[in-house]
Formats: structure tokens, C-alpha cells, sequence
């Protein structure tokens, strides 16, 4: 496959380079997906995305700040920003993140999202003290 083929299959579900680049989403994956799209009735590109995402966070048992960034610049490009906010408050639902790690990402969505990001923050952190219980 060309480079320019990549790049057209990408576009056509709204991924960028980013998701292959940080093994957020792999070729394989992205011809099934592509499949499905095809010849399915839901046409929202962001559905495609969002599980891609959530498949990937459900499969870190663990996640290294290199990769919390990386994940934050997937999030920054993408186009559906309803979306985007709603990756980012799964990524500070991870279990996978330890404390300083879920720190980062609460300065991390703050600093992205503003202010309106506390509520879940803070809901956060009250369920992750109710499991250390």
C-alpha cells in the first residue's frame, strides 16, 4: 500500500497518522474498519474512532506518561471535539494510570478543556478513594 493510499483510507474514517504512529490503531484494524463502515448504515466516522480508542485504553494494563501525552495528541487533532472531550475524560477513567499518572492527566484535561473538566475530576477522585478502601 502507498503512502497515499494510507493516508486516503485515514481520512475516509477521520483518523490521522498519529493513531497508527502511537499503536492506537493498526493497518489491520483499520481495513476492518473500513470494511464495516463500507457497507454499514452508521456513517458517523466518530463512532469508528471512539471504539478504536476505547479498545486501546481497555487494553493498557498499564500506561507510561510517553503515552498519556501521546494519547492527548490524538485528541487535540481530532475534528469531533464532543468526542475528543469525552476520550479525555476515559483516559482519567483508566485504571491503568497510577496516582501521579491520573494527576498529570487531571492538569493535563484542565489545561486542555478549562475548567469545566473539575466535576469529573473531582468524581474521580472520590471513586478511586472508594476503591483504595
Amino acid at each position: 500500500m502507498t503512502e497515499k493510499e494510507l493516508k486516503d483510507k485515514l481520512a475516509k474514517i477521520g483518523y490521522t497518522t498519529f493513531w497508527l504512529d502511537f499503536g492506537v490503531l493498526t493497518i489491520e484494524y483499520l481495513n476492518k474498519q473500513l470494511e464495516i463502515f463500507e457497507n454499514s448504515d452508521d456513517q458517523n466516522t466518530e463512532h469508528y474512532r471512539y471504539s478504536t480508542f476505547k479498545n486501546y485504553l481497555q487494553t493498557q494494563s498499564s500506561l507510561s506518561e510517553e503515552q498519556i501525552l501521546y494519547l492527548f495528541d490524538i485528541i487535540k487533532t481530532d475534528s469531533d471535539k464532543s468526542m475528543a472531550n469525552s476520550m479525555a475524560i476515559d483516559i482519567l477513567k483508566a485504571k491503568a494510570l497510577t496516582e501521579s499518572q491520573f494527576n498529570m492527566v487531571a492538569d493535563l484535561l484542565k489545561n486542555s478543556f478549562g475548567d469545566n473538566m473539575q466535576k469529573y475530576i473531582d468524581r474521580e477522585i472520590v471513586w478511586r478513594q472508594k476503591l483504595k478502601k
